[in-house]
């Protein structure tokens, strides 16, 4: 389940495991046994593994300090992360390698998505508006 449905089922659980917790990252590990999913709370992100199906979290891991500029960025965003990928997957058919990276890209508030491409296994990065929910790019 590495499609759009399992990333929002992994984002989901590891939410619901962090008090007012908001996914900001999103990775498949390798050897796509689990789910490492960046949560934010206040002025922390926490790392938080979730398992393949995305139903259980398996372990709470490290927490590291969000900076001002972090937390300002993650207050403009109004598109989720789960919005961000489902968009993403509707752009290029494949599995997710990576999601979340929210930054400025041409002036722009956006998440990146990566999306290894049916196919052609080809890395594919997704810019989707953070602010609005527009694809604002795709290439590798």
């Amino acid at each position: 389940m590495a499609g759009a449905a399992g990333a929002a089922t992994a984002i989901a659980t590891a939410e619901g495991a962090v008090e007012n917790g908001r996914a900001v990252q999103l990775d498949r590990e390798a050897e796509g046994e689990s789910w490492i999913v960046g949560v934010a709370s206040g002025q922390t992100r926490h790392e938080v593994t979730v398992s393949a199906d995305g139903e259980e979290v398996l372990e709470q891991g490290e927490e590291v300090a969000l900076t001002d500029d972090k937390i300002a960025e993650l207050d403009r965003a109004t598109v989720t992360l789960t919005e961000a990928v489902e968009t993403a997957f509707g752009e290029v058919d494949g599995t997710l390698a990576r999601a979340g990276d929210l930054g400025e890209i041409n002036g722009l508030l956006t998440w990146v998505v990566q999306i290894n491409e049916t196919g052609t296994g080809e890395v594919l990065d997704v810019g989707i508006n953070a602010e609005d929910g527009s694809v604002t790019g795709v290439g590798s």
